[in-house]
């Protein structure tokens, strides 16, 4: 009983000696952050995430995680300094699952370099940048337009299937 008092109270410590060197954000729970938060409503959440400014920060699975709730910021950080915010924080499952490859979760180096030269050559085989794929896509796109249309008045897009 005491041992987990004690873990709670050392979580609890960890998450307010962090959090003061973060930009302000929600208030996170010992050991999940803000992931109760983020399950429950996602979109209330990065509503919320705009009362504190242009940039906020997050805590999912104890986890610090920076918001750039501004355009301007995020522009600003991924194109003009984009290879000081080019690396991506280990995630020990997601290394387990991918065994390490992949390009989403990389962090930048040699084997992100591998993966995307990798990728690139794959999509053009399949038609990545020609005119027939871009006639495909414009395509899809009037069919979305003429759905949306179908319906009167504003309704609701579901991307949660």
């Amino acid at each position: 009983y005491y041992f987990f008092l004690f873990l709670i109270q050392c979580s609890i410590f960890r998450l307010n000696s962090s959090r003061r060197r973060f930009p302000p954000g929600p208030k996170p729970l010992p050991f999940v952050g803000n992931t109760m938060q983020l399950l429950k409503d996602p979109m209330d959440l990065v509503r919320s995430l705009e009362n504190y400014g242009e940039m906020s920060c997050l805590y999912l699975s104890g986890r610090p995680m920076i918001v750039l709730n501004k355009m301007e910021i995020v522009k600003e950080a991924f194109v003009h300094n984009g290879s000081v915010f080019s690396g991506r924080p280990r995630v020990p499952i997601i290394d387990w699952i991918t065994e390490g490859l992949g390009i989403i979760m990389v962090t930048y180096g040699n084997a992100w370099r591998q993966q995307r030269r990798f990728a690139l050559h794959t999509l053009r085989d399949f038609g990545l940048g020609k005119k027939s794929l871009e006639e495909r896509v414009a395509e899809e796109a009037r069919y979305l337009v003429e759905e949306m249309l179908k319906h009167e008045g504003s309704f609701t897009l579901n991307f949660y299937y």
